[in-house]
Parts: structure tokens; C-alpha cells; sequence
């Protein structure tokens, strides 16, 4: 395969490892309790080209073991990583991401990528949190995933601005509203008749309002026969 000439230089990072965790070799070079040591680790980060997504490949130079001892050939093995992170160890792909050199292969956690599945599923359905998890894991196997630091879904959310708070009544019309629910009745000029307050609708000003401390005995409404002390909720009899 012809290397594209045009294709930028990809950003590569190395740095040694020690106590690092050991990898199994694959064919041709693995055997029961064959492994690699690993002592150096390379990160070659590829920017997005010609249509191509960004990339990022590894290789991982250490010294062979068989069963605990360190192979007597006395030379280093390099391990090769590429196609994303398929196939690739945990511990590897962590580093990969943790040194990414610009936000072309963003950073992204199990969680994070959750967070986006969640939030991509269209009105109204619902994942289940462990659904979610175990998708952006697959997904994190088989992708190079990226996220774009300025879309809504990472920002922080917004607290509502506070509403503003109503103004306190003024005490001398709370005064005013209490004893206008106290009216129960209305009487007429001559003291004739007594009206409940659901038949008080045409009788001007001149009859008297009066409320439950003036009629302790209660009163029977001359239009319907209620008691006025009763409350009298409803149409107009």
C-alpha cells in the first residue's frame, strides 16, 4: 500500500513504562507462558485527511518472557496497534486516550459516551442506565469516538434565573378581604327580610350587611329558606 504523500505528519509521543502490565503475545509468538515486558511506549496520533477520520496507533517495545525468565536472544519485540483500538489492551487504549495531543481525538470516558447515548434517543423514549453503559463500551471496542467540547450536551446546565417574589398584601386590605368573607347575609332597609349572599345581586346599597357575629342564633333566608350561617356554595336558587 503507497503511503499518501500528502497526508500530515501525525504528532507522536514516547515515553518509557516500568511495571507495566504484561502482554500476551500473539501468533506467531505466542506459546503457553510466553509474554512481553513492556519498556517503551510510542503513540502516533494521525489528524483527520482527505476524508479520512482521525487515528491513533501504537507500538509497545519490550522484552520477551517464557514462564518468568527473560528470553536469552536478549532483544527487544515490538508490538504493533492499529485499527482504532480494536483488539487492543485496556490499559493501552486509556494511555491512548489520556495523551491525546489536541481535542481531533477528544478525550472520552464509558460514562461520557453514555451520557451522549441518553441524551441522543429521540422524545420519549427511555434507556436504561446500564443499557447506555454497556453500549458506549462496545462502542468505545470498535470506534475512534471524539466528542465536540461545544455542543450542549457537555456543557454544564443552566440554573433558571430566579423568579421574582411577589410583594407582601398590605395588611389593611388583608384586614378589608378577611371580615368581606365574614358577611353572610344581607338585611333590608325596614328589616323586613333577611337575604343569603346568593340573592344579593340587585339589592343596591341600602340594605345592610351582616355577618355571622350579628346573627349568632343564625337566620333563614327569605328568598330560598337556608340558613344563612350554613356556607352556600352553588347556583342562585
Amino acid at each position: 500500500m503507497t503511503q499518501d504523500s500528502t497526508a500530515p505528519d501525525p504528532t507522536t509521543i514516547s515515553y518509557p513504562v516500568t511495571n507495566g502490565p504484561d502482554i500476551i503475545l500473539p501468533a506467531p509468538y505466542f506459546a503457553p507462558g510466553i509474554y512481553l515486558t513492556p519498556t517503551v511506549v510510542q503513540l502516533a496520533y494521525h489528524p483527520a485527511h482527505d476524508g479520512q477520520p482521525a487515528r491513533v496507533d501504537a507500538a509497545v517495545t519490550g522484552w520477551r518472557h517464557s514462564y518468568g525468565v527473560r528470553d536469552e536472544i536478549n532483544q527487544q519485540v515490538t508490538m504493533r496497534y492499529q485499527n482504532g483500538f480494536t483488539g487492543w489492551p485496556t490499559w493501552l487504549t486509556e494511555q491512548a486516550r489520556q495523551h491525546t495531543p489536541d481535542d481531533r481525538i477528544a478525550t472520552i470516558t464509558t460514562a461520557e459516551l453514555a451520557h451522549a447515548i441518553d441524551n441522543s434517543t429521540p422524545y420519549p423514549i427511555e434507556l436504561d442506565t446500564q443499557l447506555c453503559q454497556f453500549m458506549a463500551g462496545r462502542l468505545l471496542e470498535m470506534l475512534t469516538v471524539g466528542k465536540r467540547l461545544d455542543h450542549p450536551v457537555w456543557q454544564p446546565e443552566q440554573e433558571p434565573p430566579p423568579r421574582p417574589q411577589p410583594e407582601p398584601e398590605d395588611p389593611s386590605r388583608l384586614a378589608a378581604g378577611t371580615e368581606a368573607d365574614r358577611i353572610v347575609a344581607y338585611r333590608s332597609p325596614h328589616w323586613m327580610y333577611l337575604y343569603c349572599t346568593r340573592h344579593t345581586d340587585d339589592l343596591g346599597t341600602t340594605w345592610t350587611p351582616l355577618t355571622s357575629d350579628d346573627l349568632p342564633d343564625g337566620g333563614l333566608c327569605a328568598k330560598c329558606g337556608a340558613d344563612v350561617l350554613i356556607p352556600q356554595d352553588g347556583a342562585k336558587a
